[in-house]
């Protein structure tokens, strides 16, 4: 079946106008003009899906509790810094030994911190 836009009521619409009504009803704006009126006419023909442009809105807000009713679980843990012995020590038992760049990262200082799972 071959798609010809005069004989939709949006064959008659720019691409930025066909953008516009699309903008509206929260739908994906890209594509070729074919594809744009084939999602508007998809749009129309399912009532936009049962959502008004203030139903699309209220779907992506977010409410965030106070944060003055929450400690941050960590703030008072002492995390040691890590010395190529207890790296070694570590990973030793696993028969597992840090490539040449991480251990440059440790001697370097640019690697102070660490956790394993």
């Amino acid at each position: 079946m071959e798609f010809k836009a005069e004989s939709s009521k949006y064959g008659s619409l720019t691409i930025n106008e066909l953008r516009k009504e699309l903008s509206k009803r929260g739908a994906k704006l890209s594509g070729r003009i074919k594809d744009l009126i084939e999602r508007l006419e998809a749009y129309e023909g399912n009532f936009n899906f049962g959502k008004s442009q203030n139903d699309i809105a209220q779907e992506y807000e977010m409410n965030t509790p106070n944060e003055a009713m929450f400690k941050d679980l960590h703030e008072d843990m002492v995390v040691p810094k890590i010395s190529m012995a207890s790296v070694d020590a570590y990973l030793g038992p696993l028969n597992k030994v840090l490539a040449k760049d991480s251990i440059n990262l440790v001697h370097e200082k640019f690697l102070c911190y660490s956790s394993a799972v």
